[in-house]
């Protein structure tokens, strides 16, 4: 059996020039597809962040005495390029922690707990601002919301 007979066809089903020309449109259609993908896709553009230094109240909470003695002035949290994006300004006096807990008809009763400590102390961040409202690490600053603080030392 020949290969290609008196017609041109391969194995006697195919002509030789068809076959050429089906392999050569499955090779650019792959190019014709990532080609378009890449002229039509929108670029990612980063919107350009405006920050503030705003100097706010804090309570350092759940503290345990080891760690109580490991928090000073002038700690400073990094971002991942090194620049400073928070630092504690001043700290006041250590009092017990104070457990709240709701038992309806708005009144609460707080227990101190005898081994864990909370602290206040004001820190200065640099704050993003976005719409009038102020981010801190991505994370909306409102009142009683939590603010994660790490250095080197602790978190």
């Amino acid at each position: 059996m020949k290969i290609i007979d008196e017609k041109g066809r391969l194995f006697g089903k195919i002509n030789v020039i068809d076959l050429l020309v089906i392999i050569f449109l499955s090779c650019l259609m792959p190019m014709f597809y990532f080609g378009y993908r890449f002229l039509t896709t929108k670029p990612i553009v980063q919107e350009k962040k405006e920050f503030i230094d705003v100097e706010i109240d804090c309570k350092f909470i759940k503290l345990v005495p080891s760690l109580l003695n490991l928090i000073s002035i002038g700690d400073k949290e990094l971002d991942e390029n090194g620049q400073a994006i928070g630092e504690i300004v001043s700290i006041g006096k250590s009092e017990p922690y104070k457990y709240k807990f709701d038992l309806g008809d708005n009144e609460p009763i707080y227990k101190d707990d005898p081994r864990l400590k909370q602290l206040l102390a004001k820190i200065k961040i640099k704050a993003a601002i976005k719409e009038n409202t102020l981010y801190y690490k991505d994370k909306k600053l409102s009142l009683n919301s939590t603010i994660d603080f790490k250095t080197g030392k602790y978190n």
